[in-house]
């Protein structure tokens, strides 16, 4: 099972961050890239309070982009393929003949496409942030990272099972 490390930020405090790269764990130099905060209130919702700026270098940037926008993409993907497997995927047999062969197809595309999606969901990205009863929570999925990370703006690190 995948872990990830927890660290708990009271919002109102600046957050503060280890020099080195959240993706690779070398120098960032100065570098940023943005992380997306979620899950957003009504309060954030209109703010640029939902996204961050991490210690990252472009490379690595482009890189936690694609993981993140492969994990929730995906989601759309498996989705219109199901749907054009159904809709492409008729028997002009009967109804109950149509039926039939329907909830096959959607018991052989689940039997493949679950596993998958919970395989996905269960690899933590490097960094994942949320905004939650006014604090921020980062998850991490460098231990000695998360360390820094929470040594730095006075807060403790707590294990996460993916």
């Amino acid at each position: 099972m995948a872990e990830g490390f927890n660290v708990e930020i009271i919002s109102k405090s600046q957050i503060k961050y280890p020099e080195e790269c959240i993706v690779c764990g070398r120098n960032a130099n100065g570098q940023k890239g943005k992380v997306q905060v979620g899950p957003l209130d009504m309060n954030m919702a209109f703010s640029k309070k939902n996204i961050i700026e991490v210690p990252m270098h472009k490379r690595c940037s482009t890189k936690y982009k694609l993981t993140f926008w492969k994990r929730y993409g995906f989601i759309f993907i498996i989705g219109a393929v199901v749907l054009i497997a159904l809709i492409i995927h008729t028997d002009y047999d009967s109804i109950l003949d149509r039926l039939i062969n329907r909830i096959i197809l959607i018991i052989v595309l689940s039997v493949v496409l679950i596993p998958i999606l919970v395989w996905h969901f269960n690899r933590p990205l490097p960094i994942e942030c949320e905004y939650e009863k006014g604090n921020y929570i980062f998850t991490f999925n460098n231990r000695s990272y998360a360390e820094r990370f929470a040594q730095i703006n006075g807060s403790k690190v707590e294990k996460r099972n993916y």
